[in-house]
């Protein structure tokens, strides 16, 4: 094996143990699984009498050499942000202790690449900071390569986005499309509602397998809006069983028939509308999952393809309402 191969084969084995925690969720670099995967390594992968990495090994020469990796990919996407222009997407998510944190992502013709992440727990909820985030990355970038800040459209957000057009008279603010269309539909139907009820409670989701046939009511999936119409079409099928449910006497002498939402969900499934607002409820998602599916795919980017994806959903949802627009206006 000449020179390279060696290389190759040393920053494939340094990266090992962080591939292992992320796959396995695994607490410690040191923990005897990577030790056990280096040894097949040794064995299988590389040939017989092969050196593993020490750990100063890892620590130093194969994380400079993933760095200068990791540095010449992001060069090759800024010569298409010069070229093309660039959206900047940023995700903002809440980890395990609490903290708010805000990935930046630029997206253009090359694809999507991470760019940085900021702890945002101070200012995620101020419209002021948040416009300051978006300007310091907007000149990071060069504001001249920048077309779009992407970004949820929480009310932060939005204040932030009308700063930005006010400031930067060449730029949009463009709200997410996958919480656009989770925020719109779940404020239309109290059917979805129900599946935040029931998923929030899993000793009511034990109960309901007693009739159900010990089928699951939900089932979870990628995204908290598919994992909902994934629900809902449990609902619409098990509609018999749940109303059979919450009108038993097992019903009544648990805790959640005692609670002032319990009582509201029963009955509203009980009551006349559940069917119909299901019915109704599902006729305009299932088109929106095509939407959904196309921005989460990966294979190619969707930004060329929304427009068309967002007017094929809209005549679908016509023609699941017969065309009365009366039914579907408020869509």
């Amino acid at each position: 094996m000449d020179k390279d191969g060696f290389e190759a084969n040393d920053i494939s084995m340094g990266r090992l143990p962080q591939n292992l925690k992320e796959r396995f969720q695994l607490v410690e670099v040191d923990d005897p699984r990577v030790a056990i995967a280096l040894f097949h390594i040794d064995t299988d992968g590389f040939g017989p009498g092969m050196k593993p990495l020490t750990y100063n090994e890892v620590r130093i020469p194969c994380l400079k050499k993933e760095g200068e990796k990791t540095n010449k990919i992001v060069k090759e996407h800024k010569v298409q942000w010069q070229t093309y222009g660039c959206s900047i997407m940023m995700d903002k998510w809440t980890a395990k202790n609490e903290k708010v944190i805000i990935n930046v992502l630029v997206n253009s013709p090359r694809g999507s690449v991470f760019l940085e992440s900021y702890d945002a727990s101070d200012s995620s909820t101020n419209s002021n900071k948040m416009f300051n985030l978006f300007e310091k990355t907007l000149l990071k970038i060069g504001k001249e390569n920048v077309v779009q800040i992407v970004i949820d459209n929480a009310s932060e957000n939005k204040k932030a986005g009308d700063i930005l057009k006010g400031v930067f008279l060449k730029h949009f603010w463009t709200p997410c499309v996958a919480h656009c269309i989770n925020f719109d539909v779940w404020s239309h139907f109290q059917a979805i509602k129900i599946h935040s009820y029931f998923s929030q409670r899993p000793l009511l989701l034990n109960i309901t397998r007693r009739y159900t046939n010990q089928r699951n009511l939900g089932k979870s999936v990628k995204t908290r809006f598919t994992t909902a119409i994934m629900t809902l079409h449990s609902f619409y099928l098990q509609k018999k069983n749940l109303r059979t449910l919450f009108m038993s006497t097992g019903w009544s002498k648990i805790i959640y028939a005692k609670e002032a939402l319990g009582e509201e969900v029963a009955s509203y499934i009980v009551g006349p509308y559940f069917l119909n607002d299901t019915v109704q409820a599902l006729k305009v998602c299932n088109p929106l999952l095509t939407v959904l599916r196309l921005v989460d795919g990966e294979r190619k980017s969707p930004m060329g393809y929304i427009y068309e994806a967002m007017d094929r959903a809209k005549e679908a949802i016509k023609k699941a309402f017969d065309k009365d627009k009366r039914k579907y206006e408020s869509f």
